[in-house]
């Protein structure tokens, strides 16, 4: 997975999902499927390696409007579209400045359970829908696309999980991908919590609030649950929930796999 890595200063959770193998033995193109964290402190540096080294024409902005406003993505040589997941505030998964003054009042959901929420919720089927629609829809010949939360972990996370299993990728790669987030957020995790509690926060609160920053096995096994539990099976779910059919499926893998 090392190669895949995107080292920028001011980007975090960057890599790009070329290079990995799909179940018959072909490999996902290099500089095509891009994911991050934000793009909120991107310094144009950065934004330039991004379009010139990776070939990067669209960005993805799933973050809520919310988000989006507080912390407004850097302009870059590139289209910026903003196709968010969740419909509004999610306490535990969204990054609103309001989100911690709510969870305080309230216990935080699982993170586990928030996972089968976005899966399950109608919204959250068509919002994802769309992000996989225009994400396999665009102009590979022209450049790159990349998506991006605010932390590139759940909603980033769980749209790049739905990706690789378009291009059938063992699970077992789809969850190695999505567990890197923690080589950038068990820190910012650890000292968010630490933070919390100096501060007199609940224990518990503190606790939950960590879970929040970090990526578990749990989480994304959830929502691949849920997908079964609902539909039978991924490939039924992303078919009869998201309206992603097995010739757009097909027409993407010839798009983007050697």
């Amino acid at each position: 997975m090392e190669e895949r890595r995107i080292r920028l200063k001011t980007v975090a959770n960057c890599r790009d999902l070329g290079g990995m193998p799909t179940r018959d033995g072909r490999k996902v193109r290099k500089n095509l499927l891009l994911r991050s964290a934000e793009l909120s402190k991107a310094s144009q540096e950065d934004l330039t390696i991004l379009a010139k080294e990776h070939r990067l024409t669209l960005v993805l902005d799933l973050r809520t409007s919310g988000e989006r406003k507080e912390r407004p993505d850097q302009p870059g040589q590139f289209e910026n579209r903003h196709l968010p997941v969740l419909p509004e505030l999610t306490v535990g998964m969204s990054h609103e400045e309001d989100a911690e003054s709510r969870a305080k009042k309230a216990e935080f959901p699982t993170m586990e359970q928030l996972y089968r929420d976005m899966v399950s919720d109608p919204v959250c089927q068509k919002n994802i829908g769309r992000v996989l629609h225009a994400l396999m829809n665009h102009s590979f010949e022209e450049g790159s696309v990349l998506w991006h939360c605010t932390e590139g972990k759940d909603r980033c996370g769980f749209t790049a999980a739905l990706v690789l299993s378009i291009l059938r990728v063992e699970p077992a790669l789809i969850m190695e991908d999505y567990l890197i987030t923690n080589e950038v957020n068990e820190k910012k995790a650890e000292m968010v919590y630490r933070q919390m509690l100096a501060a007199g926060e609940r224990e518990e609160f503190a606790r939950s609030v960590r879970a929040a920053y970090i990526a578990k096995e749990s989480y994304l096994n959830a929502a691949f649950d849920a997908m079964e539990e609902l539909c039978g099976s991924t490939e039924n779910y992303l078919r009869d929930a998201l309206g992603i059919d097995e010739s757009s499926q097909e027409r993407f893998r010839s798009r983007v796999i050697l």
